[in-house]
């Protein structure tokens, strides 16, 4: 089923949600979204914060990365220093944590 073309005119409409909630992207996009918070707190239960939240910036990497591969989505200059800052961010952070004193 085709999702109508969301507008002022539609938004209020409870066909066009029903339309919307049946898409296929959509559904799919829950999916993920609920798979990748399920994985969260797996994740979370297992290991620090501080160790997952920091590895969890690595996405800032990866997104862009993919975009380049799967829809030839141009990357700056600019993003690839950003990309370059975020992994020596996150280097240093976990080896940071090697050498931390256990308080």
């Amino acid at each position: 089923m085709a999702a109508p073309p969301v507008s002022l005119g539609t938004v209020a409409s409870p066909q066009t949600w029903v339309a919307l909630l049946w898409n296929g992207s959509i559904m799919a996009g829950l999916a993920a979204w609920t798979a990748a918070t399920l994985l969260w707190i797996v994740v979370l239960n297992r290991a620090p914060l501080s160790y997952v939240y920091v590895l969890g910036s690595l996405n800032y990497i990866a997104v862009p990365l993919l975009s380049r591969w799967l829809f030839a989505e141009p990357l700056s200059h600019i993003q690839l220093l950003g990309m370059v800052v975020i992994s020596v961010g996150v280097l240093l952070t976990i080896y940071g944590r090697s050498y931390a004193p256990a308080l």
